[in-house]
């Protein structure tokens, strides 16, 4: 129990303090749209699941609070960062086997699925955020989704990825594996589950893109808002069965 503390003390205050980094820069005023915590997400889920997810929606929180952030968004702060984390983990526990336990990116067919697992990563933060905005009247969701969106799939990708690259082989591997394993998450998660949170969360992604081509930067769009508050629930709910 102490040594959950302990790491669940670190895993807060490092997401706490690139939360609060990103918020240096405003590509949307009213809106968080810098999420360099992006670059952890991915190892946070992958590495420690559902501990590792709730303890990145913490430290969003724990960020976005000491920033003196809008407080009507703290609950997209705490749930962008959990799915973040939470959602490539889910995928991975459907698609493993059990001669590959653990993802160890070390060659081209590992390497393609960390980059599917940190695309996915990314998605939730663009949706729920610039859905929070538009529901709240912020910010028009066609005006902040791609802003948040693209920085966000850029970190995870080429950040997130290499993060996770190193990290994983030091605590799977290396000298960090007496750490791990007692606070690794063994949840199972069926391959038609993973598979169906996988594509629900890429046509979410397609989706949405689509909108923010098709329609003005207005408000009270009921297209919008009822398709991309339907895809974002559902991809809620299917990643917490």
């Amino acid at each position: 129990m102490k040594e959950r503390i302990k790491v669940g003390c670190m895993l807060i205050f490092l997401y706490a303090l690139l939360t609060m980094a990103g918020r240096a820069f405003v590509l949307v005023p009213g809106v968080p749209d810098l999420h360099l915590s992006a670059l952890l997400s991915l190892t946070y889920g992958m590495l420690f699941g559902r501990f590792g997810a709730f303890m990145a929606g913490l430290g969003a929180l724990l960020g976005a609070m000491a920033v003196l952030a809008q407080p009507v968004l703290f609950p997209f702060e705490f749930l962008t960062a959990f799915l973040s984390a939470y959602l490539p983990f889910r995928v991975w526990q459907g698609m493993r086997s059990e001669r590959e336990p653990v993802l160890l990116v070390y060659d081209g067919r590992t390497r393609t699925m960390a980059l599917v697992l940190s695309i996915l990563s990314a998605v939730p933060v663009g949706l729920w955020m610039a859905f929070g905005a538009e529901m709240l009247k912020i910010v028009p969701f066609t005006r902040a989704f791609l802003p948040v969106t693209v920085p966000t799939l850029l970190f995870s990708i080429i950040g997130g990825q290499t993060v996770f690259s190193y990290a994983g082989r030091y605590f799977f591997l290396e000298g960090g594996k007496a750490l791990w394993e007692p606070l690794k998450d063994d949840r199972w998660t069926s391959h038609l589950l993973a598979v169906a949170i996988l594509r629900i969360t890429l046509t979410a992604l397609a989706v949405a893109a689509g909108f923010c081509w098709l329609f003005q930067s207005d408000f009270g769009q009921p297209v919008i808002q009822y398709t991309i508050g339907a895809l974002s629930v559902v991809i809620l709910i299917m990643t917490g069965m």
